[in-house]
C-alpha cells in the first residue's frame, strides 16, 4: 500500500546476543604486510649495566667563584699546613695599622674575611668527618688570630672617626681645611691612577664618606649644599679622567670619535648642577661619558635660545 510507513527492525535482527553463534577466526595470510615503521622492539638495543656517578665524571671550570673557598683547591690542609701559620703569623698590631690608609685597610679587612671563609668550610669539614675524634681543634685557633686582627681594624677606625668628629665640631676652620685637602689629596689620585675598577670603587667609597652620596640616589636623600657640591666634584673627576685618557691615546681615532668629550673638558669645570648631575648618573665608560656630554651641549643650546628670545621680549 503506497503511503504506509513501517518501523524499520533490521538493527534489531542484526544486533549480537549471547545466542548467536560465534564468526569463525579469520586464517592466518600467507603474504603479510610489512610493517611501515620500525619501533625499537626491531632493533639490536642492548639494555646495559648502570653506571654509577663518580667524582671523576664531575668537570668543574677553572674560574668558578665557589673555587675562592678552597686554599690552593685544597679539600682541607693538614695540621702540619695550619702549624706553620700559627708558628709564623701572628695578628695585626693598632701601631702598625694606624700607620695605613683607608684603602689599605678595606683590602686587609677583606682578605681577613676570605680567609675566615674559607677556615669556616674546613671547620665544618673537621668537624663532621673522620677526624672528629680528634680532641684539638686546629682551624678554631688559627680563626682567632684572624677575628683579633678585625677587631683591630675597627678599632683603627673607630679612632679615626671619633677624631674627625672632634676636629668637625671644635675647631671648624681647620675642618674645612682638613677637608679641602683631603678632596684635593683624592682628586689627584683618582685621576692617576691607571685602572678603571679600583678607581670608581675608591671613588664610590669616597663620595659617601665625605658627602653621604650613595651609588642610587633615593628620594628621601637629604639634598644640602654638602650634597650638590659632591654631585659637582664627582662629575668633574670622571669628566677629567676619561679626558686625560682621551689624551694618552693620541696616536688613536679616538679624539675624533668623541669630539664632545674634547670639548667640554676643556671648557673648564662644571658648575651647574644639572649638567653636573648627568655626568654624575652615567655609566663609567668612555661612551656614556660622552653622550652625556652631548646631552649638556644641547641642554647649554636650549638656555641660549630661551636666554636670547627673552631679552628680544622685553
Amino acid at each position: 500500500m503506497l503511503g504506509r510507513r513501517y518501523i524499520h527492525c533490521t538493527l534489531n535482527l542484526a544486533a549480537r546476543t549471547k545466542f548467536t553463534k560465534p564468526k569463525p577466526p579469520q586464517p592466518n595470510s600467507s603474504n603479510p604486510r610489512k610493517p611501515t615503521q620500525l619501533t625499537h622492539h626491531h632493533t639490536n638495543l642492548r639494555v646495559t649495566r648502570p653506571v654509577p656517578p663518580t667524582v671523576a665524571q664531575i668537570e668543574c671550570p677553572d674560574n668558578h667563584p665557589l673555587w675562592e673557598f678552597f686554599k690552593e683547591r685544597q679539600f682541607i690542609r693538614d695540621t702540619a699546613q695550619l702549624q706553620v701559620f700559627k708558628q709564623f703569623g701572628r695578628p695585626w698590631g693598632i701601631t702598625e695599622l694606624r700607620r695605613k690608609s683607608f684603602n689599605d685597610l678595606h683590602s686587609l679587612w677583606y682578605s681577613c674575611l676570605k680567609e675566615r671563609n674559607i677556615l669556616q668550610r674546613e671547620r665544618h669539614v673537621f668537624l663532621n668527618g673522620a677526624r672528629a675524634h680528634q680532641q684539638n681543634d686546629p682551624f678554631e685557633e688559627v680563626d682567632a688570630q684572624i677575628k683579633t686582627t678585625m677587631w683591630r681594624i675597627r678599632h683603627v677606625l673607630s679612632e679615626r672617626d671619633r677624631s674627625w668628629n672632634r676636629i668637625k665640631n671644635d675647631d671648624e676652620e681647620l675642618y674645612f681645611q682638613k677637608r679641602i685637602e683631603f678632596i684635593e689629596e683624592f682628586e689627584k689620585s683618582f685621576i692617576e691612577v691607571e685602572d678603571d675598577i679600583t678607581a670608581f670603587e675608591r671613588l664610590e667609597r669616597f663620595q659617601w664618606i665625605v658627602f653621604g652620596i650613595s651609588e642610587v640616589i633615593e628620594e628621601n636623600n637629604n639634598i644640602d649644599r654638602v650634597f650638590t657640591d659632591g654631585i659637582k666634584h664627582i662629575a668633574n673627576w670622571k669628566l677629567q679622567r676619561f679626558y686625560n685618557n682621551l689624551k694618552k691615546d693620541e696616536g688613536s681615532d679616538n679624539k675624533n670619535e668623541y669630539p664632545l668629550l674634547d670639548e667640554i673638558a676643556k671648557q673648564g669645570k662644571i658648575t651647574d648642577i644639572g649638567e653636573a648631575f648627568v655626568l654624575f648618573a652615567s655609566e663609567n665608560n668612555i661612551q656614556d661619558i660622552n653622550e652625556s656630554c652631548i646631552a649638556i651641549k644641547e641642554l647649554r643650546e636650549k638656555i641660549i635660545k630661551f636666554k636670547n628670545k627673552m631679552r628680544y621680549r622685553h
